[in-house]
């Protein structure tokens, strides 16, 4: 299924996430389930890698040496640590150095300099990981040890790439972090919402790992099967701890979605009292929205009169249709068929969720209903957006009242029609 709507090409791998180490033994199964999968697509061609960049703490910790400016590096040897590769089967990659006695590397022979192959202990003919073409290139990163009386060839790894950014480890194919076990998933969700049965939520730092991937400068996260509100928690904390503003879309069809998706992220912003966390108890701030969907709109139903939209639902609709903005409340019938307003428009709606009045002249806009709308914030210089079925007036006639007429939603304009 992900092949087929990312396209084979767009896979990018797959991670073995161990959740219970004990494992869980089903009836009627042979085998004890550990661990589950993480499986990875990108929708397009990315400008970046994605992975997670290292902490300062682990950057001290691995980067303990020092080039001529102060820079923090690491030596790491050129020869290639894997014995399936060698001279038998990387010829190019297997070259002399030349070393002298104070540790200078010379590509070429040089009288006092000792010659030095990727050549193991036990006389193995290894090879380099780089070619004599990239050695040549990158000289300058090129460091001699050494080791047990031997003198070997290391070459410097930086913390940042040249432009300044903080180089990422790559993505293990097998996470085994108690943190992401499932039992402490069901912890996280209890921390903050005592009395929840859900079962089986996701870790909060799993959520965390897989988010800190990517670059946080405007990304959005979508969760399209919400749950627990594991994602809009993990967003929170990630915000929280880096100060930066990452996005989040939690979207859930089950009847807890007020009740436990989104009443768990209220709590983590506003503060758990009960909480270990300092910060969790006294709220890790940000906000959000909650939403539910309005009344379906089915063309079909509309067509044979069978389900009409409420004028609340159709009010709603046609003025984010305009605005781009949603009501702040139910718009209800009106004498002036006003619905709602912005900085830029006024927005009115002529319209009964009647079939008889629909295919009367009752529904279009005409010289009464002009005069009613245009009495409403008569001396108001915004655009204002008039919704009816039809309309009895020219342009001309609407233009000096700065009105602007639509005709509601093509589908139930048709009913009208027929």
């Amino acid at each position: 299924m992900m092949d087929e709507i990312f396209g084979e090409e767009n896979f990018l791998g797959q991670v073995s996430v161990m959740v219970n180490p004990k494992g869980r033994g089903l009836k009627g199964e042979d085998f004890a389930k550990t661990h589950e999968y993480l499986i990875s697509y990108q929708g397009a061609e990315r400008d970046e890698t994605i992975g997670k960049e290292k902490s300062d703490d682990k950057v001290e910790k691995e980067y303990k040496e020092f080039d001529e400016e102060g820079n923090r590096y690491r030596a790491l040897e050129l020869r290639n640590t894997h014995k399936e590769f060698g001279k038998h089967n990387r010829k190019n990659l297997f070259y002399p150095f030349y070393v002298n006695d104070e540790l200078l590397i010379s590509l070429e022979p040089l009288k006092g300099y000792e010659v030095v192959y990727p050549v193991w202990e036990n006389g193995f003919e290894g090879c380099w990981t780089w070619d004599s073409a990239k050695a040549l290139r990158d000289y300058d990163l090129l460091v001699a040890r050494i080791v047990n009386g031997k003198k070997k060839i290391y070459r410097k790894s930086y913390p940042t790439s040249q432009d300044g950014k903080r180089v990422k480890q790559k993505i293990k194919t097998i996470w085994q972090d108690k943190a992401f076990f499932t039992e402490k998933g069901k912890s996280d969700l209890l921390e903050v919402l005592p009395n929840c049965t859900f079962e089986f939520p996701k870790p909060v730092e799993l959520v965390k790992e897989i988010i800190s991937m990517f670059p946080p400068e405007n990304l959005i996260v979508l969760d399209s099967f919400a749950g627990a509100g594991t994602t809009g928690q993990a967003t929170v904390e990630l915000n929280h701890m880096d100060g930066e503003n990452r996005k989040f879309i939690l979207v859930e069809m089950e009847n807890y979605a007020n009740t436990t998706t989104a009443e768990r992220v209220r709590r983590v912003i506003d503060g758990v009292p009960n909480a270990k966390d300092e910060a969790l108890k006294n709220g890790l701030g940000g906000s959000f929205t909650y939403c539910e969907l309005g009344e379906e709109f089915d063309v079909e139903k509309m067509l044979d009169g069978e389900s009409l939209p409420s004028y609340a639902a159709l009010a709603a609709y046609v003025f984010y249709t305009v605005t781009g903005q949603s009501l702040d409340k139910d718009a209800a019938p009106s004498a002036n068929f006003f619905i709602g307003e912005t900085d830029l428009y006024d927005v009115y709606l002529i319209y009964k969720d009647d079939i008889s009045y629909l295919r009367s002249n009752e529904s279009a806009l005409n010289q009464d209903k002009l005069d009613s709308i245009a009495a409403h914030n008569p001396d108001s210089k915004k655009q204002k957006v008039v919704f009816a079925s039809a309309k009895y007036m020219s342009q001309d006639a609407l233009k000096p009242h700065n009105i602007v007429f639509c005709q509601i939603p093509y589908a139930i304009h048709k009913i009208a029609g027929n």
